[in-house]
């Protein structure tokens, strides 16, 4: 019986193990930074982290900024590292305020299974920060020369009605070729608890302005600290917005040539931003679809702000109008540098069809890249992009399908709000 009261003391006096999402044993520097690059790389971060029963953090609801806090939390709570965040509203009713999130906070005592636990807090902070949150309070704006895995490209856009549409990339590695290669969730991820997504060949579009562009997590010891107090040392720079003063619209083109470790041949060229294009058209289908699905799924009604927000498509439109002009930006520069001849004939006939309406290689075109958005009804890029010049694609996640891609219809368009 005394051992047993000895033994009472003893754990009373000891912190209990259950106290904090986790124990931080470590300190954030440079080498543990390097890790997190080299993790953010390997096959660990991948697709279905959140949504397979085998991963130990199944079950994870992540946007597009949740998965980044989500990818920094868990490398820190496998490595004993701390990870701590700036809460943005404060206390809520009847529980305790916490000016940060942290892995030391006492809320999930009752998660006894440690990878639960860190699941419960991070869905737990998903409900309160999001893009604004990761952009100005809990990372730094990096210099691109010293851009690595980890660090994250964010954006702000102003719609119609004065209201905001923002997005987060994680940048899971960069490129040869000076592109990036990105993993990212978005809104109508997380409802459906879908898989994220990942794209080999990103090109961002949307500059860089205020606090937006490409970032890195701050240490906790930085947090709610001005930037001036984060070194230089850290990477910390405003060098992207001087670039944007400086080239404009050419800002990206700079940061793609300051980035690349290889000069690709006109047809290399050619061949990555065809291939890219056709991923990225047909990447629509499956945005458009989800769309769809909801609203099946909700008898046709009007979508309401949230709902809108998720499964509209006004950026993704925008950014894929975008690429296709990237694409004939490509094809251009090899006819101004008389480089068509290093050019396999495909591409030549492709990028003419695409993008001066000749004809007699359609079927070629769409073998290439067959954008089925519907039962039955296949269109090539050249007839994308057409319809895309000609302002036909819907945003609206409340039109038909006819709509949403422009296809000849009598239908009347949706008469529900949009809200940007």
């Amino acid at each position: 019986m005394k051992q047993f009261f000895r033994l009472v003391m003893i754990l009373a006096l000891v912190p209990s193990a259950f106290a904090q999402v986790w124990v931080d044993t470590q300190k954030w520097n440079n080498d543990w930074e390097a890790k997190f690059a080299t993790w953010m790389q390997s096959s660990a971060v991948q697709e279905r982290l959140f949504v397979d029963a085998r991963s130990p953090y199944a079950g994870i609801v992540a946007d597009c900024a949740d998965a980044a806090y989500a990818f920094r939390a868990i490398f820190a709570y496998e490595n004993g590292l701390p990870f701590a965040i700036r809460n943005p509203s404060g206390a809520r009713a009847g529980q305790p305020a916490y000016a940060n999130f942290n892995n030391r906070i006492d809320r999930f005592n009752y998660v006894r299974d440690p990878n639960k636990r860190v699941v419960a807090f991070l869905n737990y902070i998903g409900s309160s920060v999001g893009s604004e949150n990761l952009t100005r309070n809990d990372t730094f704006p990096v210099a691109i020369s010293q851009l690595r895995s980890g660090d994250m490209f964010s954006y702000r856009i102003t719609a119609r009605f004065n209201n905001f549409i923002r997005h987060v990339y994680n940048i899971k590695n960069i490129n040869p070729t000076g592109s990036f290669d990105v993993i990212y969730s978005t809104q109508a991820i997380a409802d459906k608890n879908l898989p994220m997504i990942r794209r080999r060949e990103r090109e961002f579009v949307h500059l860089p302005h205020d606090a937006w562009g490409f970032r890195r997590f701050r240490w906790p010891e930085y947090i709610g600290q001005p930037i001036s107090a984060i070194p230089a040392s850290l990477g910390n720079s405003n060098e992207q917005y001087d670039l944007v003063r400086q080239y404009g619209d050419g800002f990206f083109r700079q940061i793609k040539r300051q980035l690349s470790t290889i000069t690709e041949t006109p047809d290399a060229r050619m061949k990555r931003a065809m291939n890219n294009l056709c991923i990225e058209s047909q990447a629509r289908i499956e945005f458009v679809d989800q769309g769809l699905s909801f609203m099946a799924s909700i008898n046709g009604r009007c979508m309401d702000y949230a709902q809108f927000d998720a499964y509209s498509t006004p950026a993704r439109d925008g950014a894929l109008a975008q690429v296709f002009e990237r694409t004939r930006d490509t094809y251009q520069e090899i006819l101004r540098n008389r480089e068509d001849g290093q050019v396999s004939r495909q591409w030549l006939q492709f990028a003419k069809a695409i993008f001066n309406g000749e004809r007699g290689s359609e079927s070629e075109l769409t073998s290439f890249c067959p954008i089925t958005y519907k039962r039955g009804t296949t269109i090539n890029l050249a007839e994308l992009r057409a319809r895309i010049v000609a302002g036909k694609l819907s945003s609206h996640p409340n039109d038909t399908v006819e709509h949403r891609w422009g296809e000849p219809t009598r239908a009347a368009r949706t008469r529900c709000r949009a809200f940007y």
